[in-house]
């Protein structure tokens, strides 16, 4: 019992960990994104 809410922390952990580089990348290509529009404008 004890190695399974181990275990669920630990799943929990890596899930968070995913979520905030998804959000990361998300953000990373929204910069790209207004990068590519300010240059296309100037």
């Amino acid at each position: 019992m004890w190695v399974w809410s181990l275990h669920r922390k630990v799943e929990n952990h890596y899930l968070q960990i995913f979520y905030i580089l998804t959000v990361f990348l998300n953000i990373l290509r929204g910069v790209e994104y207004l990068c590519i529009l300010v240059c296309f404008v100037n």
